[in-house]
Order: C-alpha cells, then sequence, then structure tokens
C-alpha cells in the first residue's frame, strides 16, 4: 500500500485549518441530532437514530455541517497545541530517511523495489534486470497523486510474462479501489478499468485474464469474485464465485508457485480455499477443503501437493499435506509436521529444497528451516540477541537457497 509516508503520524497530530471554521465558537460539544430510521435487513428489522449521518456521495448540506461543527469543536480546544504539533512534526519527518529504497525480491528476470526520493511523499516503484542493466521505473506514486487530496495504490502485481503491471488506485480513503493496467513497455495504462473492487488481484498464467474481488456498494463487503479479459469490455466481466455469508472475508491471490488461482474465505472460526488451475482461467474452482465450524487452515502448493496449515485437531496448528487430485476431503490429508503443545505455528513458506517455518515457543517468534531430502537437519536462523521477532519477507520464487525474512528487536530496529 502507498500512503504518503508521512501519512500517519500527521493523522495521529493533526490540527484542522478551515477558513469556513476560523471564526466559529462552539459553547458546548455538537450533538448528533437523533432521527428515527427502520433498518430492515434478513436478520430484523432495527432502529438506527444516527442513520441520517450516511452520506455516500459526501453532499449532505446537513451532515456537511454537523461534520464542520465537530472539526471546528476540535480545532477551538487543540488550538493551544498548535505550536508543539508542528515542533513535533517536524522532528519526526527529521527522522526519517529521505531517500530510502526497499530490499530488492527476485521475480524471473527481474529484482522488484520500491523507493522514496528526498522531499516526495509516495513511492516509486521500480525494477532492474537480473543480469545487470538499467533501471525501470514500474509507477511513480508522485506523479499519479500530484493534484489530488488523497490518492492510495495497493497491491501493484506484475503478470507472469512481467510486461504488464495490474494495480488498484482509491481516490477518496474508502478502499473502493479501481483497476488499472500499464503496459510495462510503453509505460502507458491501458483502457481496462474496473471500478468498487477490493485490492486483491490473481493472474491467469497466459497474463490475459485477472480475477478480482467487487465489493458490495452499500455494505462495502467483499462478495462476488470477477473474471476480466484484457481488452474486453469491463462490463461485461464475468462472475465467477459470489459470497453469501457475510461473516466471511473474501480475497483472491496466486499460489506462491504462479499455478493457481485461488479464492480466500475467511471468518473468526472458519477457512474455506477454492482453487484453479491457472492455466485454464475458464474452468471451475475446486474446494481445497470445505468450510466447517471451528476448523481454519490455509495452504500452498509445490510440485503437485498441497502444504496445509491447520488446526484440526491441533490447537497450535500442525502442517499437513494432500496431493491436487485428492481435493475435497481433508481425510485424504496426510500428515507431515506434528503438533507441538509448546510451540504455535504462524506460517511458513515453501521452496524446492526446504520447507520454512515461522513459529512462536516461550514468547520468541523463530524461523525454522527443514530441508525436505533431511528432516532431521532442521535448523533455527541464529540470533545473538535473547529477544526479537522474525517474520517471512517477500519470497516470490520456490526454486531458490536463498529465504528472504525480517528481523526487529528492541535495539535492531
Amino acid at each position: 500500500m502507498s500512503y504518503p509516508r508521512h501519512f500517519f503520524f500527521a493523522a495521529a497530530l493533526l490540527v484542522l485549518p478551515s477558513t469556513l471554521l476560523a471564526n466559529t465558537t462552539l459553547t458546548e460539544a455538537p450533538r448528533a441530532a437523533k432521527v428515527d430510521y427502520q433498518v430492515v435487513s434478513p436478520h430484523g428489522t432495527r432502529n438506527d437514530p444516527y442513520y441520517w449521518l450516511r452520506d455516500d456521495q459526501r453532499k449532505d448540506p446537513k451532515v456537511l455541517a454537523y461534520l464542520e461543527q465537530e472539526n471546528a469543536w476540535y480545532q477551538q480546544h487543540s488550538s493551544s497545541y498548535q505550536q508543539l504539533t508542528e515542533q513535533l512534526t517536524t522532528e519526526i519527518i527529521g527522522r526519517i530517511k529521505q531517500d530510502d529504497s526497499s530490499v530488492p525480491y527476485t521475480k524471473g528476470d527481474y529484482q522488484y523495489y520500491s523507493r522514496y526520493e528526498t522531499g516526495k511523499e509516495y513511492p516509486i516503484y521500480a525494477r532492474k534486470p537480473v543480469a545487470g542493466g538499467d533501471e525501470q521505473i514500474l509507477l511513480d506514486v508522485n506523479q499519479l497523486a500530484a493534484g489530488k487530496d488523497f490518492y492510495q495504490v495497493a497491491n501493484l502485481s506484475v503478470s507472469p510474462d512481467q510486461q504488464l503491471l495490474a494495480y488498484m488506485e482509491d481516490l477518496n480513503g474508502r478502499r473502493q479501489y479501481t483497476l488499472k493496467v500499464r503496459d510495462l513497455k510503453t509505460g502507458k495504462d491501458l483502457p481496462d478499468q474496473l471500478t468498487g473492487l477490493s485490492a486483491a488481484i490473481a493472474w491467469s498464467a497466459d497474463s490475459k485474464q485477472l480475477f478480482l474481488v467487487r465489493n458490495d456498494p452499500v455494505t462495502l463487503l467483499s462478495n462476488t469474485v470477477l473474471r476480466h479479459q484484457l481488452g474486453a469490455d469491463p462490463a461485461q466481466a464475468q462472475s465467477v464465485y459470489q459470497e453469501t455469508d457475510n461473516s466471511f472475508y473474501m480475497w483472491v491471490s496466486n499460489s506462491q508457485d504462479q499455478r493457481y488461482v485461488m479464492i480466500n474465505l475467511s471468518s473468526t472460526v472458519s477457512d474455506e480455499i477454492r482453487i484453479l488451475d491457472a492455466s485454464q482461467p475458464a474452468g471451475d474452482f475446486k474446494v481445497l477443503a470445505p468450510r466447517m465450524r471451528d476448523f481454519k487452515y490455509d495452504a500452498e502448493h509445490l510440485n503437485g501437493r498441497w502444504i496445509i496449515r491447520t488446526d484440526w485437531q491441533a490447537p497450535n496448528y500442525r502442517l499437513m499435506t494432500v496431493a491436487t487430485d485428492k481435493l475435497g476431503d481433508r481425510a485424504n490429508w496426510q500428515p507431515l509436521l506434528a503438533h507441538d503443545d509448546k510451540i504455535f505455528i504462524q506460517s511458513f513458506a515453501l521452496f524446492n529444497d526446504y520447507l520454512a517455518i515461522s513459529e512462536r515457543s516461550d514468547g520468541l517468534r523463530r524461523i525454522r528451516v527443514m530441508p525436505w531430502q533431511a528432516p532431521e537437519k532442521a535448523f533455527y536462523v541464529k540470533s545473538d540477541e535473547a529477544a526479537y521477532v522474525t517474520g517471512f519477507e517477500m519470497n516470490a520464487e520456490q526454486n531458490t537457497q536463498l529465504l528472504r525474512y525480517t528481523y526487529t528487536s528492541l535495539t535492531t530496529p
């Protein structure tokens, strides 16, 4: 996600100057009026006296007037802190490295990274050929954000052939995204645009189709998976799955090896994953394991089998495996890493030669590396510090001997 880098602490320290409010003096805090309104839903009818404050178009004069009163009240009572706010803002900005850059990760023939330039608020996304060569700028968010009151780019996704870049754009902060697709040869965006989406993106293997998630325009819940053929009319994007249970959060992704498109569904006490061969984008999704109450799992694919992290008969989670042709029934799952009542398995990453496991025990988050051919030779990523936190970073390729991870402690930020 590419918020401006001063966005978060600026929001915390915000003093809202407004010419509309400059001469406003309030003697008591504004109180929103109560207006009875019956909200009808499949779960019953309820009275919501503050429903009138909903204004999706941000144009209702009564709502805007009330918000201006709230802002005036805040400004009136925080004005004495304005000098301190400005001082803290200047100090925090001074601690931010201006010309910062992320650690590159390798995907195919390129190394991908993001960087900031001095004095600019937004990142620049770029890549360089692994074999050597000049930087290619994929997306300069500073240019896209110029002249806009709010701008955010979410979930950039490079196509399997590495010729296209799909990204999601938000212009008002509601996280209702618009799909954009950039031709990386020309640097120009294609005509394809779909609106009202979540940030999730998945590609077909031929780089010609995208799987996206549309949100309900009222509730903003993700409820429909779409398949869009690049170059086709966006209005004709086909619905390939619809979720009717609002307790589930839904997103799409590609498996780590890019061979599958995954519909991921998750609630507090249940999960479900549906998969599709990315080389057959017009095919039907298959359920990896059907949802059941008090049954959580996530999965990744490697060399014809799925590796699954699950709490099935394992409160601290365990790892299991199943062949791709035996999906649909967890009775077919085979144990891979047994449950341990002293070790909580947080996540895992798959590579051709080894399995990496992020786990927590005795309050310490560590990474264990287990060679497939010699699991008895498993080892932990070492640290000289007694207390620290590790976690996986972007590991885009499986045929590698490199594991990318993050590390932080009280003395190593």
